[in-house]
């Protein structure tokens, strides 16, 4: 009912805070309850937004595939703010390169709210839950989202061309299914590695949603990664 009151179905921990005294709850029950209802994904809690409970998570799900649906669509009008024309290169860069800045959500018709969440919380999220990795350390400050990449899968002949010295090391799953975003995951989470072995965006290789290579200096190398659907094939 109180986030109801509220823009989007957001509340702010505080706010949670003073309904459970309300309710005869301390601190650590009302804890223990957004955490429950956050398990049930009847509410949306992160740690790195510490400050605000999504009470309605369609919105934060709107939200965040925004910018996945950009790199698909051929007409983005109606993902854009009113008045606003996205300039061609930034949704070129976005749907052959997976490449955005923070300035390509200026105009997406999001809606953000001051202090609650605004762009930077949305970054912070997306780089937590393993959706986008940093590939500029200063501004302006550019991303790299694996799954707005073009989709494609290589045939046999084309995957030879990356090694011809040795086997693929091959990740298998139960029932040989791949669980889903678990590649971009594996990709995203690789990036952000502040410890050796630190890997980047291998530039004069065409990226793709199912074959990304990354290079190494600290392994002296680059590394594919290819979803084969029913496994992952890793190529040093």
């Amino acid at each position: 009912e109180e986030s109801l009151k509220v823009a989007h179905g957001m509340v702010t921990l505080d706010t949670c805070e003073q309904i459970g005294i309300k309710l005869g709850m301390g601190k650590q029950e009302v804890y223990q309850c957004i955490e429950y209802l956050n398990s049930l994904s009847l509410f949306l809690y992160f740690s790195v937004l510490p400050h605000v409970v999504f009470t309605n998570p369609q919105y934060l799900l709107d939200t965040v595939t925004s910018l996945i649906r950009m790199s698909f669509i051929d007409y983005p009008e109606e993902l854009l703010a009113k008045g606003f024309i996205l300039p061609p290169d930034m949704q070129r860069k976005l749907r052959r390169e997976g490449i955005f800045s923070e300035e390509l959500l200026h105009y997406l018709s999001l809606e953000f709210i001051p202090d609650l969440f605004t762009k930077d919380h949305l970054i912070q999220l997306l780089q937590y839950l393993f959706i986008i990795a940093p590939v500029s350390e200063t501004a302006p400050f550019r991303y790299f989202i694996p799954s707005a990449l073009p989709t494609h899968y290589l045939s046999e002949e084309e995957k030879k061309e990356f090694s011809q010295s040795c086997e693929p090391l091959l990740l298998c799953f139960k029932h040989k299914v791949i669980p889903q975003g678990i590649f971009a995951a594996l990709i995203v989470a690789l990036m952000k590695r502040s410890t050796s072995p630190r890997f980047t965006l291998h530039e004069s290789i065409q990226q793709l949603r199912y074959s990304v290579h990354l290079d190494s200096d600290d392994l002296d190398g680059s590394v594919g990664l290819m979803d084969c659907q029913n496994w992952l094939e890793i190529y040093y």
